[in-house]
């Protein structure tokens, strides 16, 4: 164990606890150097504050120091009852280095991945029991692939889910997903997406078997653009052979062109962007391969786990004869062994760099294997996502359509940038270019009369480390127009730029047939223009006759979306409804508002009954903006479509609240009229009655005359008299003048008749069972009322002669069977 340290080829030292360097072996004198201390010195403050610190703790810490172009981790352990620590280095410079080239290759993946303008969608495809494709979920899509689909949060989600129906609607984009998972080959297609009703060309490769990668783009704009271009010869021809086009027609073919090119200009923007350490584990074992001694042993075992026990005692048996092997060796060679190995001593799988050396006693024999060893998981780990990493960058790199370089900007001794070195390309920089082999060579060297714009913009990049999107002219490059994408790679220092382009010859070239197009369409506009506007003077005033016409009359139009809910009043309808006038209408929730709250479900179900092809023309209240109520008419028609769903709605409103007072005004005119008259006649049957009493008192003095037929008819005169006018005193009192209330009227007219008629000292009593409100009109009340004077007058003449005791019963009840009503009355006598 003396002899280890000072063959460590990692740094050991031990310090005390005022910060005295008791050790350090060879390795460890880089640290001490960066320390600026030395062997018997005090260690620096902020190194004697971690040693201080892990003392008081009892717990180990580690820091990381950079000596020269070397980075070590230093662990310091502590030795309370020594009152110090030891200090153990370990070169981790390999390890940064590999972490510095996965942040470097993770950033060149991301900046492609991210600044891609393409879509980008990486995809596993899933299969049922006999292999057939069902279904595919998205692993990973960029920000492009949203902003192309308008589809949010895609990852992880099956296409399925996503896109319901897709594959019923494209089943051969389902297929070309399969077969390039299955057999590797890459596919390239345009297709119209009918779930998201856009145009896409989509490119498919394969990095493993059973998942692929779709790039694609938008280029709905384009064709659409296409579309609008054919349309606009075509409409171009018709306009040569007759000017008779109205103006909306001209005006939509103008708006549409300027569409177009829009469209083409955002669509064909296809600017594509590429780009724990721990303390060494230290031990000794006899030469029986059992260990003697050992310091920091692999979690989760302590010392006394391994001490005495050998590796098939703590290893599965293939990692303890692995190791047995090596160890064996160095035994019986005397030759020390360095190997990198893959064991499990805590139940956990982990990369190890071991060092194996003889152990020798006094005589120079072999006793045993001294070993330090070093858990390199993290190491072996950054490795693999590196490897993992370039391969997913290169795949990416090579695969996509768009040209894609990274250059190195040449300047002159002022700063100015006169050329450029090609650093990386990929496949597709040669087939846009046309320039081969261009690695490791300048741009004027391939091309020697290369503009010199080209140099500013991307010296301007390198100096400003502002990105810029732009579309430029290379004429000695194909004599091509590009769509260019460029940005700032790595430090300033580096004067690297990475450049994405696409070739954008064909859109430049639609552009200018475009232009041609629109001025041959302005030309005609101007031809047109005055004449459209005689008759678009000519409409706007038969529009201003229409609207007084309307305010005439009270009557304004309105028509309604029932799709959109787009809707449209005429002036006078705003009026009506005392609004100021919006450009779209009024909503018809809004609208409803403005009904009477007592009419509001009479209106809103008239609606209904409507939209179900029943037409209806109502009268209801409205409460305007204003505050004023308002009584309108309400025509309507709906307008179905041919699956006899309704589209449209449109009618008039007619403001007639000057007619319904007027209306009114008659009718409480009118019952004000029959009142009086109902009041005159009963009047003058009162003034009949008294003068038939007075005869009948007359004749009734005299002797010769006195109980005959004569007094008896003057009797039964009044009674009738008597009869009609309560009828006529409960119309002129009651609120009806059309219906008596008959329930009233004979409890009265009974009463009266008891009173009229003296049957000596019979005991006569009224029995009245009468269903209240009982109402009939004039022509049922008065004959029915002269038939009952007549029933109760005969009872009380003739029913009970003879008799000291009697009743008459009354009962009046409504039937209703078959809409019709019965009256009854049950009169009986009893002696």
């Amino acid at each position: 164990m003396e002899q280890f340290p000072a063959k460590n080829p990692n740094p050991v030292l031990s310090a005390k606890k005022d910060g005295t360097v008791l050790y350090s072996n060879g390795a460890g004198e880089p640290l001490l150097h960066e320390w600026s201390t030395g062997v018997g010195e005090k260690l620096p403050s902020f190194i004697l504050d971690f040693v201080q610190r892990v003392i008081s703790r009892n717990s180990p810490e580690k820091m990381e120091v950079k000596v020269g172009k070397r980075v070590y981790l230093v662990a310091f352990h502590p030795l309370p009852e020594e009152e110090c620590v030891n200090i153990y280095g370990f070169d981790i410079s390999d390890q940064k280095e590999l972490e510095e080239k996965l942040r470097e290759s993770e950033r060149r993946y991301h900046l492609l991945f991210e600044n891609m303008l393409d879509g980008f969608a990486y995809c596993r495809m899933l299969y049922d029991d006999c292999g057939n494709p069902v279904d595919f979920i998205y692993l990973d899509t960029n920000s492009a692939f949203e902003r192309l689909t308008g589809l949010k949060e895609a990852t992880g989600k099956r296409v399925t889910e996503v896109i319901p129906g897709m594959k019923e609607l494209h089943p051969e984009m389902f297929d070309a997903y399969s077969r390039v998972a299955l057999t590797g080959q890459p596919e390239r297609f345009e297709i119209e997406f009918k779930p998201l009703e856009i145009w896409l060309w989509i490119s498919v490769y394969s990095t493993e078997r059973k998942h692929f990668v779709a790039t694609f783009d938008n280029i709905t704009g384009r064709k659409k653009a296409e579309e609008s271009l054919r349309e606009a010869y075509e409409e171009i021809q018709i306009q040569s052979e007759e000017l008779q086009v109205s103006h909306e027609e001209l005006q939509a073919q103008y708006e549409k062109l300027h569409e177009s090119i829009e469209a083409l200009r955002e669509s064909e923007a296809r600017l594509q962007i590429i780009i724990a350490n721990s303390p060494d584990i230290i031990f000794e074992q006899d030469r029986d391969l059992r260990y003697t001694w050992i310091y920091n042993p692999a979690s989760p075992l302590s010392v006394s786990d391994v001490v005495g026990k050998t590796d098939a005692d703590l290893l599965p048996q293939d990692q303890a004869q692995q190791l047995e092997s090596i160890k064996h060796r160095v035994l019986d060679t005397g030759r020390r062994e360095q190997a990198l190995l893959r064991l499990s001593p805590g139940g956990e799988l982990r990369w190890f760099e071991a060092i194996y050396e003889p152990r020798y006693d006094e005589a120079g024999r072999i006793t045993g294997v001294l070993s330090y060893t070093h858990d390199v998981t993290e190491r072996q780990q950054a490795e693999e996502l590196l490897r993992q990493s370039e391969e997913r960058y290169r795949t990416l790199f090579n695969s996509i359509d768009e040209g894609f370089c990274i250059i190195e900007m040449i300047f002159d001794a002022g700063g100015k940038p006169i050329d450029y070195r090609f650093l990386e390309t990929n496949p597709a920089f040669e087939r846009l270019t046309g320039l081969h082999e261009a690695i490791g060579k300048t741009m004027l060297e391939l091309v020697p009369n290369h503009e010199k714009h080209w140099f500013e913009i991307y010296g301007n990049i390198v100096l400003t480390g502002e990105p810029k999107r732009f579309t430029n002219e290379a004429k000695p490059l194909m004599g091509g127009w590009y769509d260019v994408y460029a940005f700032q790679f790595g430090e300033r220092e580096s004067n690297k730029v990475a450049v994405l382009f696409n070739d954008v010859t064909e859109r430049k070239e639609a552009e200018l047939k475009l232009k041609e197009t629109l001025d041959n369409l302005e030309n005609l506009v101007k031809e047109r223009t005055a004449e459209l506007e005689k008759a678009y003077n000519s409409l706007k005033e038969s529009e201003r006759s229409l609207a007084e016409a309307q305010k005439m009359a009270h009557i304004g139009n309105w028509d309604r979306n029932l799709v959109t809910g787009e809707s449209y009043w005429s002036e006078e309808t705003y009026r009506i409804f005392g609004h100021y006038r919006q450009e779209n209408g009024i909503k018809y929730n809004k609208y409803l508002n403005y009904v009477h709250p007592d009419d509001r479900n009479y209106v809103a179900k008239t609606f209904e009954n409507r939209l179900k092809g029943i037409p209806q023309s109502i009268d209801y209240r409205i409460i305007s903006a204003d505050g004023e109520e308002r009584t309108i008419h309400d025509e309507a028609e709906i307008i179905f479509d041919e699956k006899n769903v309704p589209i449209r709605a449109r009618g008039v409103f007619q403001d007639i609240t000057e007619r319904k007072k007027a209306e009114k005004a008659l009718a409480d005119l009118e019952t004000a009229r029959q009142k009086e008259i109902h009041h005159r006649i009963k009047n003058n049957l009162q003034v009949i009655s008294s003068i038939l009493d007075l005869a009948a008192e007359k004749f009734n003095n005299r002797k010769c005359i006195k109980n005959t037929e004569v007094l008896e008819a003057f009797r039964e005169s009044q009674d009738r008299v008597i009869s009609i006018a309560l009828i006529h005193k409960e119309l002129h009192e009651g609120g009806r003048n059309d219906a008596l209330n008959f329930s009233l009227y004979l409890q009265k007219l009974a009463e009266s008749l008891f009173q009229t008629y003296r049957l000596g000292n019979a005991d006569i009593s009224l029995d009245l069972d009468l269903e209240e409100n009982v109402l009939f009109d004039m022509d049922i009340a008065i004959p029915l009322g002269m038939i009952v004077n007549e029933l109760i007058t005969n009872s009380l003449k003739y029913a009970f002669i003879g008799r000291e005791r009697g009743e008459i019963q009354i009962k009046l009840f409504s039937e209703k069977a078959k809409n019709e009503l019965n009256i009854k009355e049950e009169l009986t006598g009893k002696g």
